[in-house]
């Protein structure tokens, strides 16, 4: 009880990127269309598919981005980040959930706290979770336990759980003929700040023509304080089929 108490520097710097990025779309339209369009008038359609376009661009930067030409960084690209696990053999389920359970390691040791969820793409997902095992049962119970009272992220629920972790499918994630990702993160750690949306229609750069330009803009800044929240299951082979 008579130790002397052990000092700690306070840190003053941080490395963190504040940068600010403008993610913006557009539509024109016939002023005959824009004046006809009954409520809620052809904007608001127009907007909301603007805001479904927002939305996915913004899910991709905040996955991959480069932090480059106009893009934020993304967790899969931050300074510091864990080493990505390569799961170019995970062709079964078995060696699947090892290299899943080496990313969730990958986090919860370097970051001192549990990954918290995992996303993968859907096709993933769908092929993980229609596997039988030797016996022929499902890897996922018909009896499972409805996933939907775990925490929601994003206004929309996890799929389900594997290694203990809600599971997001996150269409992000490319899933062409090549290979994709898995990623074990701490979404508490990243740290997301949007804009409210600038919405505007213009009606004299196309007057000429008798069109109306309608646009969306918002301004987006991510940071990723702790690199070591988030590790990546790089390189799984396509599955067949899927």
């Amino acid at each position: 009880d008579a130790d002397p108490v052990t000092e700690v520097d306070e840190v003053t710097s941080s490395a963190v990127n504040p940068d600010v990025v403008t993610i913006a779309g557009e539509s024109d339209a016939s002023q005959q269309l824009f004046d006809l369009t009954p409520s809620p008038g052809y904007d608001g359609i127009v907007y909301a598919d603007l805001s479904r376009a927002y939305s996915a661009n913004l899910e991709k930067q905040l996955l991959a981005g480069t932090g480059t030409n106009g893009q934020l960084t993304g967790v899969q690209n931050v300074t510091g980040r864990n080493a990505d696990v390569i799961g170019i053999s995970a062709t079964s389920v078995s060696v699947t959930y090892n290299v899943m359970g080496k990313a969730i390691a990958s986090v919860g040791n370097a970051r001192l706290l549990p990954a918290e969820y995992l996303l993968m793409a859907p096709r993933r997902w769908a092929w993980l979770t229609s596997q039988v095992d030797d016996s022929h049962r499902p890897i996922e119970a018909p009896s499972s336990p409805h996933p939907n009272a775990s925490p929601v992220a994003g206004g929309v629920s996890p799929v389900g759980r594997i290694l203990g972790k809600p599971v997001y499918e996150d269409g992000a994630i490319p899933a062409g003929t090549s290979a994709d990702v898995i990623v074990a993160l701490r979404p508490s750690d990243l740290w997301l700040y949007e804009s409210t949306p600038r919405l505007a229609v213009d009606q004299t750069v196309l007057a000429g023509s008798l069109q109306v330009r309608l646009q969306l803009r918002r301004y987006v800044s991510f940071q990723l304080p702790y690199p070591t929240a988030a590790a990546t299951v790089t390189g799984i082979p396509a599955p067949a089929g899927y």
